[in-house]
């Protein structure tokens, strides 16, 4: 019998899945997964598996009965606010409780953050995600990035070289809180997204986020933002439980 595929690409957030896909290569039922980092330039140097024209080629080859998953800029929102501002600020999101006021000079409406949110998805990743879904018959699925880790002297050891560049040691970590908050604004930016798009977006894995909502430390991978292949085998599992229901 004829397997049938499902086509993981993504950003960096893929190579939890693609360790995962690789630890079970050959042993996964009726669906055979390929993970693939789509093609970009990281400190001036090309990395990847697949550029984007070559990634609406396979789009194009899959069958209906197939499946494309993408997760693409999960990294938005610490682009946004990993590191503490210069001018310390707050989200007014209904439902999250606001900082202490002396941890902050700023303190940004819903409405205001959530558009700013919106609007970047919508002119970037936004882009990516319409081309890709247009190019296949498919079924086509969006993962939400993990949830943000809470423990700062984690993010501090493990961060990577744009925020090493930028003066992390120096400048230190947003309130987790906060961190939660963007994330909460990106996730609920990429649901209207994909909702418009047609494309349907699996969350977080249960039990991959703690009592907080932040990342379970059992998923962390060693750098400040990713997940490790634990989680990549869940969001596996969610896929295909996904595919046969």
């Amino acid at each position: 019998m004829t397997k049938r595929k499902v086509l993981i690409v993504g950003d960096s957030h893929v190579y939890a899945i693609k360790a995962a896909a690789d630890a079970i290569a050959g042993h996964t039922g009726e669906f055979e997964f390929v993970a693939l980092r789509l093609s970009t330039e990281k400190n001036s140097t090309k990395i990847g598996d697949i550029d984007l024209p070559d990634l609406l080629i396979a789009a194009a080859d899959l069958r209906g009965d197939d499946a494309l998953v993408t997760t693409l800029r999960g990294n938005e929102y610490n682009i946004m606010g990993l590191m503490r501002h210069p001018r310390p600020f707050d989200i007014m999101i209904p439902g999250f409780a606001d900082l202490p006021e002396d941890t902050y000079e700023e303190l940004i409406p819903y409405a205001t953050a959530y558009s700013f949110m919106f609007g970047n998805l919508k002119r970037g990743h936004g882009r990516q995600l319409c081309r890709i879904a247009k190019a296949s018959a498919a079924p086509m699925f969006c993962l939400s990035a993990p949830a943000p880790k809470e423990d700062e002297a984690h993010i501090l050891g493990g961060a990577d070289t744009y925020f090493r560049k930028a003066g992390i040691a120096d400048i230190g970590v947003s309130p987790a809180p906060l961190r939660l908050k963007l994330w909460e604004l990106q996730d609920r930016a990429l649901a209207k997204f994909c909702s418009e798009a047609r494309v349907t977006l699996l969350s977080n894995p249960p039990g991959t986020r703690d009592a907080g909502g932040y990342l379970d430390r059992a998923y962390y991978a060693g750098d400040a933002t990713h997940a490790n292949a634990a989680y990549g085998a869940l969001v596996l599992d969610q896929i295909a439980a996904m595919l046969t229901n």
